[in-house]
């Protein structure tokens, strides 16, 4: 019997850390994390997606690290690539762009406030935003949804919400043992 499938959201830093490791030089963090991105972009059990704003959020990072002077290896080539990886990934279909759900911006609202008020935690418009747009395409295909990123405050929105049958993260520094990032975290445990 095959694998079922693992649908699986991709964030912005997610597709950034997959840029990041093609980079000629890349920082310890990516480099415990590339094996793990190759792994996960090789299972065929897998149904990508990202949403117009995971597409955005992305083309103004890598054009923000390719301006940078910090950043000699993000070069033009790089940032050709880095676009040209995306938009190939979407255009052969393995990747789906989803739209941005209708009431989405009070659901990012609301979600915003619950994590603040009820759990004192941080959680950003645009990381909430990410979490509505997965939870709708949960809902839409009746099945869970993995968020996959690298982003250390995914995890309040989770904890504010029953979101938890349907949508679900994996962190890209737990998965790689980084030690950054969130997974900084277990290194108190």
């Amino acid at each position: 019997m095959p694998d079922p499938l693992r649908y699986t959201y991709l964030d912005t830093s997610a597709l950034m850390r997959k840029a990041d490791a093609s980079a000629s030089t890349m920082v310890a963090r990516v480099q415990k994390m590339q094996p793990v991105l190759q792994s996960i972009f090789a299972d065929e059990t897998r149904v990508f997606a990202c949403s117009e704003l995971t597409i955005l959020e992305f083309h103004s990072n890598i054009t923000t690290n390719y301006r940078s002077q910090a950043l000699p290896d993000c070069d033009y080539k790089w940032w050709l690539g880095a676009r040209a990886d995306l938009f190939q990934r979407i255009g052969d279909g393995q990747i789906q762009v989803l739209q941005t759900p209708p009431k989405a911006a009070e659901h990012v609202m609301s979600l915003v406030t619950l994590a603040t008020r009820e759990h004192g935690r941080a959680l950003h418009a645009m990381d909430a935003m990410h979490v509505v747009i997965a939870a709708r395409w949960a809902y839409d295909i009746g099945a869970r949804v993995e968020i996959l990123t690298s982003d250390t405050d995914f995890d309040a929105a989770l904890s504010v919400t029953s979101f938890n049958d349907r949508v679900t993260f994996a962190n890209l520094d737990v998965l790689a043992s980084t030690g950054e990032g969130y997974d900084k975290r277990n290194q108190n445990v």
